[in-house]
């Protein structure tokens, strides 16, 4: 029971398995499409640090308020959502695509931004 005296929603564990491993598929299949190869370390250590913090994030949920992560786990589009919110939820995935997209074009294939490594602290 939580503190309001309910008993908490049942989690599909099964389905939240696979979201994760499917938006891990979606996610590095773009990612390494654009740069045009899978031997981009700095790939692999976002996929590693992203997919970490999303596997935690929903033990935690899980753990502590299981109706909020099976609300998340339904997505966009119920019947009860405001259309704003609908509209905004898009276009936050659409532009976090072009970002995903983005970021391996630059870094590997294009080099727009020419960054100094030695300008930032914490790079190998």
């Amino acid at each position: 029971m939580n503190e309001r005296g309910e008993d908490p929603p049942k989690v599909h564990l099964k389905l939240l398995a696979a979201q994760i491993v499917g938006m891990f598929a979606v996610f590095a299949a773009v990612l390494f499409l654009a740069a045009g190869t899978v031997a981009w370390v700095a790939g692999w250590a976002f996929l590693g640090l992203f997919f970490g913090f999303v596997v935690a994030l929903s033990g935690w949920l899980l753990r502590h308020d299981p109706r909020l992560l099976t609300e998340r786990m339904t997505g966009v589009g119920k019947a009860d959502q405001k259309t704003w919110d609908k509209l905004l939820y898009g276009l936050a995935n659409v532009l976090f695509l072009v970002w995903l997209i983005w970021m391996p074009l630059d870094e590997v294939r294009f080099h727009w931004s020419r960054v100094r490594y030695r300008l930032i602290p914490c790079v190998w």
